[in-house]
């Protein structure tokens, strides 16, 4: 029940809006395009949000047990990609925190 009541609601942080039923990405009212990796990747990481989550964490959530992919290639490229959306980087990043786990930067967040 706790995951239904998460895919209700609608987190803010920044100039940016994710609508949990749908997944949708909005910057500034407008919605950004995500594919599915780096979309799910983002919910996950706002229901975790401050948290530190494992590479191991995000591999089960995001790819099914019987899934055969390089992960750590496909997981970096979910990230790079959510990280283009938000207008983040790994250098200096505002939202999300990567080194050997991953978090989303809890202080900017609103629900």
């Amino acid at each position: 029940m706790a995951a239904e009541s998460e895919n209700r609601q609608t987190w803010r942080f920044g100039a940016f809006e994710v609508e949990g039923r749908t997944a949708e990405l909005r910057r500034n009212g407008v919605a950004i395009r995500l594919q599915e990796q780096p979309s799910q990747l983002l919910l996950y990481l706002l229901q975790h949000a401050g948290e530190i989550v494992t590479r191991e964490d995000l591999r089960a959530q995001l790819w099914p047990a019987d899934t055969f992919v390089d992960f750590d290639h496909a997981l970096n490229t979910a990230v790079m990609k959510l990280r283009e959306a938000l207008g983040d980087s790994s250098e200096k990043p505002l939202y999300i925190q990567d080194r050997k786990s991953t978090r989303l930067n809890s202080s900017h967040i609103t629900i």
